[in-house]
């Protein structure tokens, strides 16, 4: 990997403790909403200007800035109403807050009932900046003979939008990427005339991501939504590369236009991985069978948009490779760590560049008992200073989350 970061930049540490630091909620809360833990659990949260949301399969958890529970652990059906296959709790959840609008998303994916050959999108907006009031509910039907799977959400000006990886009915054949868009202007009114319009890729594209807003600057009215995902030698591409794809929706033609612009090549990376789930090692007495998934083959959540100063418009994003030296084909020859990109818009010719690049892996070099880094995501604040959080095991250390970061006046990459 050629960018692995080997040294640290002169000057003092200045990652601080947490300013909080509280636990999220257990699958296995012991009320009889679930009667047992899903696996994965798909941990997934967001912050608003008062409130931490976190959804797991199935549950909603709401609590103060503090930590302190506001809504206890409940269905996310609960705040369904009128959607009747939302009974079926089937998960994949997300939960995103609207800055724009000073609105929140709470939405899982309907499997258990098929409807004219689909699955279900359902998402609930709040009809206010709280989380724990009323929602406005909505049922949206996905590609026919698709089912689809790993649904991630973006807030973006002129709808919502929403990436899948897409699979037949009975998700035993991969066929490609879904890209969506949700007609966001009505469901913050809470009109059920809502549209959905979708687009539908081949087999070759996949685990891609939909902008997502932060902040309260919005980007120049006009600018698409970009979707993006990776590729890499290992996978059959050419080279590393990123892929971005530009989606803009007329709902009132009822047409989705998705372009993928042409391939950015990045530092070079390892994306092998073992053909096994379980990859990332625990400290005994865990087994192999105990090894935890790297999900390494798709961006990691989120892919976020700043509008920093002077309208320079960015976007952070991350995803896991291999930083053990060689070809990552077990747990004891692989080892986890963590790219992360900046890239940036030109908002007049449209153009996509890496304005910067690295990989975090500290102590890489050692698939046998060296720490892994993975499933990260990145943020950045109005300043453009860069957040980066991931999991962390080895042999020897417990699963755990660590965090790092950069100052915008940091050397590049």
């Amino acid at each position: 990997d050629s960018a692995v970061q080997t040294s640290i930049p002169p000057g003092p540490a200045l990652v601080t403790n947490p300013i909080q630091n509280f636990d999220g909620p257990d699958m296995d809360i012991g009320n009889g909403l679930f009667g047992g833990r899903f696996a994965p659990p798909d941990t997934n949260a967001d912050v608003g200007p008062n409130h931490v949301v976190v959804t797991t399969n199935g549950g909603v958890t709401i609590y103060n800035k503090s930590g302190t529970v506001l809504v206890p652990q409940f269905r996310m059906s609960q705040v369904m109403a009128g959607i009747a296959s939302a009974a079926d709790d089937d998960g994949d959840p997300v939960v995103l807050y609207d800055p724009l609008a000073d609105r929140w998303l709470l939405t899982q994916f309907g499997i258990s009932t098929i409807t004219n050959n689909s699955t279900h999108e359902l998402i609930a907006v709040s009809k206010t900046g709280d989380p724990t009031g009323a929602y406005y509910a909505y049922d949206f039907l996905l590609t026919p003979n698709r089912f689809g799977d790993y649904p991630h959400l973006g807030v973006w000006p002129d709808g919502y939008y929403m990436s899948t990886n897409d699979f037949n009915l009975a998700g035993t054949a991969f066929l490609g990427a879904g890209l969506y868009a949700f007609e966001r202007s009505k469901m913050l009114a809470g009109d059920p005339t809502a549209k959905i319009l979708g687009f539908n890729t081949g087999t070759a594209d996949g685990g891609m991501l939909p902008t997502d807003l932060d902040g309260v600057v919005a980007p120049p009215a006009g600018t698409p939504n970009l979707f993006i995902e990776f590729d890499a030698d290992e996978f059959g591409a050419a080279s590393d590369l990123i892929r971005v794809w530009q989606v803009t929706p007329n709902f009132t033609t009822n047409v989705i236009t998705a372009t993928a612009l042409p391939d950015i090549p990045t530092a070079a990376f390892d994306a092998s991985q073992p053909s096994s789930r379980a990859v990332v090692e625990q400290p005994s007495p865990a087994v192999a069978a105990d090894n935890l998934d790297a999900i390494a083959d798709r961006l990691m959540h989120r892919l976020a948009y700043r509008t920093l100063s002077g309208g320079t418009q960015s976007y952070v994003l991350n995803f896991t490779v291999n930083v053990s030296g060689v070809a990552g084909s077990s747990s004891t020859t692989y080892q986890a760590g963590v790219r992360w990109m900046e890239l940036r818009r030109n908002a007049g010719t449209g153009a996509i560049t890496i304005n910067q690049q690295s990989t975090y892996a500290p102590g890489s070099g050692n698939g046998a008992t060296g720490r892994n880094l993975w499933m990260a995501s990145v943020a950045q604040d109005g300043e453009g200073n860069i957040g980066l959080a991931a999991n962390a095991s080895s042999t020897t250390l417990i699963p755990t989350a660590i965090y790092t970061g950069r100052l915008a006046g940091d050397p590049a990459n």
